[in-house]
Parts: C-alpha cells; structure tokens; sequence
C-alpha cells in the first residue's frame, strides 16, 4: 500500500492541510541540495503559497489545524532534551521542540519526517511520550524520492544557517528564483531570529 492510499484509507482529505516543511539543513552532499533545487523550482511553478523563514521554529505560527507536516529535516524537531519538555509548561517552543508544540496543542494530525541517515534520533525516548503515539499518522524515511504527498497547500523554506552555514546560498538562490519565476512568497520577518515562539 502507497504512503498516498495509506493516507487516504485512514480518511486524511477533505479539510485537511498538508504542509510541506523545508530545513536546508537537510542537505549535507551537493546531490541533496539538487533535489531541494529541482523539488521547490517545481512548486514555484503552482499557485501553492511560500514562507521563508530563518529558524525552523518559526514555522510554528504557518501550522493550521488539522494539518499533516511533511519535514524534510537533518533534525526532527520534536524534542531534544528535558528542556524543551519543560518549554510546554512556560507555553514556548524553539527550533528544537516546534513539533511537539504543535502536536501538544493538537494543530496536527500526522507528522512524516524525511532524515539522513545521520540523523539524531533516539527512538526510545521519544516513543516513551503518549502525545506521539496518538497521532493518526507517524512515519519517518531515510530517502526524499519515498516521501509521497497527496496534495500540498503550503510550503515553508528554512535557513537554519546556524546549523550548517552552507544554506545560506541555498537560501537567497531560492528566493532568487522565486523572483525569476514571477512566484510570490512572503519571509517571515523576526526582530530577534533565535526569539522564543509562544503556543497559542
């Protein structure tokens, strides 16, 4: 069964928003900063709308509810350490704990994470917390080619320079040829990028 019939057996249409998420981090090799070149020059071809952020957890305030988040994503922004499950009880998350925000104030039904095989995670310890075994939808893969998307209705774009100091080329290309395709896009604009996001 395709990750689409899964999606589509389960009863995830209709009203629900699909939202793909970008962390430039992601691309570690030159062949994986082309697939994100080759992926979004696509989108910038539909009328789908275009976030740019500069840290990942200001993608917080794009997530609409009943929303599924497609993360592609060197990390999986969950959470980190005690820290951030004590962010919760002051109503805040950070670049590493945005998706638990999200999921703790039930704005998403499913999270599908595309990481490296790199990637920090610690399944253990984070499938000791009930909030991510009742998602509908839980998956994660190792490959950009196995994600699968029934239909996107936004996309957000981070930088993440912080994290890995070559995607700030990727970046301003990106929003280069945003202009050169006549695509609209709006960039999150913060006083303070590593400022803390509420939960609302």
């Amino acid at each position: 069964m395709t990750q689409t019939q899964e999606l589509d057996k389960q009863g995830v249409g209709g009203n629900v928003k699909h939202i793909l998420s970008i962390d430039l981090d992601w691309s570690l090799t030159d062949r994986q900063n082309l697939e994100i070149i080759s992926l979004c020059t696509k989108l910038f071809k539909t009328n789908i709308p275009i976030y740019f952020i500069k840290q990942h957890h200001h993608a917080y305030d794009l997530i609409d509810k009943n929303s599924i988040i497609y993360n592609i994503d060197h990390h999986h922004d969950i959470f980190y350490n005690p820290e951030h499950l004590q962010f919760l009880n002051e109503n805040k998350v950070d670049e590493g704990s945005w998706v638990m925000g999200a999921i703790f104030e039930k704005k998403i039904k499913g999270y599908i994470w595309v990481k490296n095989y790199n990637s920090d995670y610690d399944e253990k310890v984070l499938l000791k917390h009930t909030f991510l075994r009742n998602l509908e939808i839980f998956k994660i893969f190792n490959n950009l080619s196995d994600l699968k998307i029934p239909k996107t209705d936004k996309v957000i774009i981070c930088e993440s320079a912080c994290y890995n100091k070559s995607t700030s080329f990727t970046y301003q290309l990106l929003k280069n040829l945003c202009v050169d395709l006549q695509k609209k896009y709006e960039e999150i604009e913060k006083p303070n990028d590593l400022s803390y996001n509420y939960l609302k």
